[in-house]
């Protein structure tokens, strides 16, 4: 805006008062050039010239009262969902600017005393906001109302309730969209921004652009199962004609909820025991008993895997509460494939002699079937190899109290999960015809290229909402590694290895989620076309799920793209502020001073000087307080490895689509669960 060495916009418009006396003299040159002794075309040149230095002088004039404006209070920006722009190649995060050095320089000049009339609501303003709060219940209160209405008519319009520092943004007039390459988004995205600053605002945009792409598959983990959110990706998933691949998995409502097996679906069967097993405190001595359970789920999830059953947490839970009724059976299938023929004989020999033994001191009797017995003595005798049946055969010599203290942390955990309509959701039974609740896998999911809203109902049970979470993660990252090696088509009727899907992967508050088993999906999972987005709070609520500073570093180092809000932690802010370099910015100095004279035949007594100096100061480009005082719904964006962008949210608008009623119930039920004093929007 100006080509001075400092440029300087906070000041009086004074380019409106040349610019009015030339625009006023080029007129008097059209309308009457006699009366300025000028001939008519000279009085017409004349008047063309001075008008338009009288406009230009308007345009710069203009130009500083447009900045001064944008300080004090911003356009307002809104979108409905069929607003928002949906590219092939980018992604549409919402209005704003490349910050740069000049913009550095006009936010510290904002600081300034001088500045401040500059930047704060006018003295009428204050007025009327002291107005109406004298107001609100006397007989002015209708007056009191007219005034506080959010209106364009109203002169005396509010401000937007989004606190913060709106000088942050108002350091540049000139909006572009913001937009990130699609090619970017393999890198993966945190974004980090305290509570109720819109996060979820975010999230709402980049998954209406998802959907709407229709590219791939778009998955969606939502801990405090947010109304808003559920109904706006229903109402997405219904424009782009994508319902019949839309499906809801909700902990807070099983009864309409679609089923998932967390364990059913795996590439290895060690992942079974991983995935229960990983919920598992490993801290101190928790360390041993947890892997003394993830031994015992192991063996008893490769018997069912043996024997052609699909784990899930029910059978789980009954067999490591008493594996003897699954030593029987498996061994009645591998007996007879690994046996010489006459086995059958010697065990029930075996038999008699356990119940001979038992019959006169029941102390011998050490199983509810003396059957087990005889079979173990069989087996002992035979010496088999089979690591399965060796893993039955050590897991039947534990003590029954011994073996109660090893899985003391496992069972809570397994009961948790299989308790009531929570049980039949998550270990659904797949040959029960009369539910007609669907029943999908990551695989079939991917495939398909369907959407899926996972409400984990995290306030209701912090601990099973966990363990669910993080098998789904555990899940999905196994179903990566089978992609990167197959891509999509493996075991389909000409099915092509290079097919690679864009998984859409949105995990808002990813703290409560996180394992160890998310460090290699935001490692290793973008070979696969996994593209993450986080949402978490802070950078400590990751420290404090991971367990160690370095873990939480590691973590937050595999993002490559980072979205930061309004935070309160300065250890957060550091995240994006210690990633810029510093910038040379002007500081202007006035120096006064006087010298006496000491010549008394001087007719001079003293010398007087004032200066005016410009120097050269580097600071940050971006401090962090200026992060923690942003105003709601705007954020800082470091994009494609170190461009820094300040962007705004557009505000939403209201949808009359329909919702079916069933949905309607759920979103009302939720909102009911799920509510907040402050919407940052309204």
């Amino acid at each position: 805006m100006s080509d001075h060495q400092m440029e300087v916009l906070l000041r009086p418009p004074v380019e409106l008062w040349p610019g009015t006396v030339s625009i006023s003299c080029g007129i008097v040159c059209l309308i009457a050039p006699s009366m300025l002794m000028m001939a008519e075309t000279i009085g017409y040149g004349s008047g063309a010239v001075l008008i338009a230095f009288g406009l230009h002088r308007f345009r710069q004039g203009y130009a500083v009262l447009r900045y001064q404006k944008n300080l004090k209070k911003l356009s307002r920006f809104q979108m409905s969902a069929k607003q928002i722009p949906c590219y092939k190649s980018y992604l549409y995060l919402g209005k704003g600017f490349k910050w740069e050095q000049k913009h550095t320089q006009r936010l510290k000049d904002t600081l300034s005393p001088q500045s401040r009339k500059y930047i704060r609501p006018s003295p009428m303003y204050d007025a009327v906001r002291k107005f109406e709060r004298a107001s609100e219940r006397g007989p002015l209160s209708p007056i009191a109302n007219l005034t506080s209405k959010d209106s364009p008519l109203n002169p005396f319009r509010p401000l937007p309730p989004i606190g913060g520092i709106p000088a942050i943004h108002g350091v540049e007039p000139k909006e572009v969209d913001v937009l990130l390459p699609l090619t970017e988004r393999v890198g993966h995205t945190l974004v980090m921004g305290t509570t109720r600053v819109g996060k979820t605002r975010l999230a709402e945009i980049l998954i209406e652009q998802d959907i709407k792409r229709c590219e791939g598959p778009v998955i969606v983990f939502d801990p405090k199962s947010d109304a808003g959110l559920l109904s706006r990706m229903y109402l997405a998933a219904k424009r782009a004609g994508r319902l019949d691949d839309f499906y809801i998995f909700h902990l807070g409502f099983p009864e309409i909820s679609a089923r998932y097996n967390a364990v059913g679906n795996y590439a290895r069967i060690t992942e079974v025991a991983g995935r229960i097993s990983g919920q598992l405190s490993a801290e101190g001595n928790s360390a041993a008993f947890k892997e003394f359970a993830w031994r015992f789920i192991n063996i008893v999830a490769r018997a069912l895997n043996s024997l052609g059953i699909r784990p899930d947490y029910n059978n789980i839970l009954r067999y490591v509460t008493d594996i003897e009724p699954l030593f029987i059976q498996y061994m009645d299938w591998w007996l007879p494939r690994n046996a010489p023929s006459a086995w059958v004989a010697d065990v029930n020999d075996y038999t008699a002699d356990a119940e001979k033994e038992a019959a006169k001191n029941p102390r011998f009797k050490k199983h509810a079937e003396s059957r087990t017995e005889g079979i173990k003595r069989y087996l002992e005798k035979m010496g088999p190899s089979d690591p399965i049946v060796l893993g039955l055969l050590s897991a039947l010599r534990y003590d029954k109290t011994y073996f109660d203290k090893l899985v003391a942390s496992l069972l809570p955990l397994l009961e948790k999960l299989t308790t009531g309509q929570i049980g039949k959701l998550i270990a659904p039974d797949y040959f029960d015809a009369s539910d007609d609740r669907p029943i999908f896998d990551w695989m079939q999911v991917i495939r398909k290229r369907g959407i899926v809203y996972v409400g984990l109902d995290a306030m209701t049970d912090t601990e099973v909402s966990g363990a669910v979470g993080n098998s789904m993660f555990s899940d999905l990252v196994a179903n990566s590694g089978l992609i990167y090696k197959h891509g999509t088509e493996l075991g389909m009727l000409e099915g092509r290895e290079t097919v690679m899907p864009k998984i859409c992967l949105h995990a808002d508050e990813i703290n409560e989620l996180m394992g160890d088993e998310f460090l290699p999906m935001v490692n290793k999972s973008g070979g696969a076309g996994m593209q993450i987005t986080a949402y978490t709070q802070s950078s400590g609520d990751i420290e404090a799920k991971m367990g160690s500073t370095a873990k939480a570093r590691q973590v937050e180092g595999n993002f490559n793209n980072l979205i930061m809000l309004r935070v309160k932690e300065v250890q957060t802010a550091e995240l994006l502020t210690t990633l810029l370099p510093e910038v040379e910015i002007s500081q202007k100095m006035t120096v006064s001073g006087a010298a006496d004279s000491s010549d008394v035949d001087n007719s001079i007594d003293f010398t007087s000087n004032t200066q005016d100096r410009i120097s050269a100061l580097r600071v940050p480009m971006l401090e962090t307080a200026h992060i923690t005082s942003l105003p709601k719904g705007q954020a800082f964006c470091l994009l494609e490895g170190g461009h820094l962008w300040k962007v705004r949210f557009p505000l939403p608008v209201e949808e009359k689509d329909e919702i079916p009623a069933t949905l309607q119930e759920l979103t009302r039920e939720m909102e009911k669960n799920y509510h907040t004093s402050e919407q940052w929007w309204l």
